[in-house]
């Protein structure tokens, strides 16, 4: 049996303990002059993360088969967010927040590993191995102010406040099309309620999804998150004289993917992008379709306003809904192997002391219901805030390639 207990803190604290500056142009030939852009926070420090785990580690069968089972805990305290203040602050450069150690948040779960000796029988051998682990991730606090007022951090699809999971999704949900207008429908939300107390409450009614109404009605997506709440591996080896074959699997799930690129790609826009064939024969044209895709109009825009209304100039719609929110497991076949190894008697003559010849394959199968291009990706952003608090926003990454290798090895 194990017990373990750690404390650790973080290496990517914002340089930001002093003001940042930059010029701005004033009227006349009077040069330029210094505004603040950024607020110097001096009292800002790494995070906290205590960690606690316990486990028990078994070997049975003379260690045939053995293995551990464990549960972790990791609690994180002051955690990096940035804090929005108020527009008369005056930062006309900067972005109108500042940095704060700020919220609490927790990570639990159990972890298990087994490998066996399935067979070991003459020259016959057959090992596997099986790993997975599940993660419940949740805010235990952002700040007293803000848990009081059910508020929290947002930042860009996702809202980030007590009580639920690190990047919950906070977007409008998608009601389909409306057949005898052929515009895109969302969900309405009781805005009074979230007025006074954040909540997203459906009324029942469905309205158009235009720019405006897909702002002011988004909803807390609850659990459905980027972070995946399990994962592992499972590894398979055998071994016959000089042949060896060995596959692993390795999957996760219980996370969402929001698909960009497919919002991108099925979004008329200005002309500016390639489509998706799928479009064709799939899109409304006449009342009383029952289309997968909204009437086709240039730059998203429809002549029916935020009541569902006829209106004469054209009216801006967003995509930006649910519509494109998909479950994100997956299983994938991540390598392959077939080799096979010379009996040495057979490269003495030639001076040769081992030779191998093998053959194998990386990513060949994913099996998953995401029709994007890879369940498996990571937000590679710039920002540290886009890439803790926006997981699960896949846009036209480059997917996992799938490798064939072929070669051999020889030793003199």
């Amino acid at each position: 049996m194990r017990l373990g207990y750690g404390q650790t803190g973080n290496q990517g604290v914002p340089q930001v303990t002093a003001p940042g500056w930059a010029t701005w142009p004033v009227y006349g030939n009077t040069g330029q002059a210094a505004s603040m852009s950024v607020i110097g926070v001096t009292s800002l420090t790494w995070e906290t993360t205590n960690s606690y785990d316990a486990g028990l580690d078994f070997g049975l069968f003379k260690n045939r088969i053995n293995g551990s089972i464990g549960y972790y805990r990791q609690e994180v305290e002051g955690l990096l967010f940035q804090v929005p203040i108020p527009y008369s602050a005056g930062l006309p450069f900067g972005a109108h927040k500042i940095w704060s150690n700020i919220g609490k948040m927790k990570n639990d779960g159990l972890e298990f590993n087994i490998n066996a000796s399935v067979v070991d029988k003459g020259e016959f051998k057959w090992v596997t191995s099986l790993n997975i682990s599940t993660n419940a991730n949740k805010l235990l606090s952002i700040n007293e102010n803000m848990d009081s007022k059910g508020q929290g951090i947002l930042s860009g699809m996702t809202w980030n406040k007590k009580g639920s999971k690190l990047s919950t999704f906070f977007i409008a949900e998608y009601a389909g099309i409306d057949k005898e207008k052929g515009i895109p429908m969302i969900y309405e939300i009781d805005r009074d309620r979230y007025l006074k107390t954040n909540e997203t409450v459906k009324t029942g009614n469905l309205i158009p999804a235009t720019s405006a109404n897909v702002n002011n009605h988004k909803i807390l997506q609850e659990d459905k998150t980027g972070l995946p709440t399990y994962f592992g591996g499972f590894t398979n080896a055998f071994s016959w004289k000089g042949f060896e074959l060995s596959a692993m699997l390795t999957f996760q799930g219980g996370n969402y993917i929001y698909d960009q690129a497919e919002q991108t790609a099925i979004n008329m826009g200005k002309g500016g992008t390639n489509l998706r064939k799928d479009l064709i024969g799939n899109t409304w044209t006449k009342a009383g379709d029952n289309a997968k895709y909204p009437q086709i109009m240039w730059d998203y825009a429809y002549q029916y306003g935020n009541d569902g209304l006829p209106v004469t100039s054209k009216v801006a719609y967003s995509p930006a809904t649910t519509q494109f929110l998909y479950k994100g497991d997956f299983i994938r076949l991540r390598t392959i192997q077939l080799s096979y190894t010379f009996p040495t008697s057979m490269g003495q003559k030639a001076g040769i002391k081992n030779l191998r010849i093998f053959v194998s394959g990386n990513n060949l199968l994913t099996i998953t219901g995401f029709k994007g291009w890879d369940p498996e990706f990571s937000n590679v952003s710039s920002s540290s805030e886009a890439r803790n608090l926006q997981q699960g926003v896949a846009g036209n990454s480059v997917p996992s390639l799938r490798v064939w290798n072929a070669g051999f090895n020889i030793t003199f």
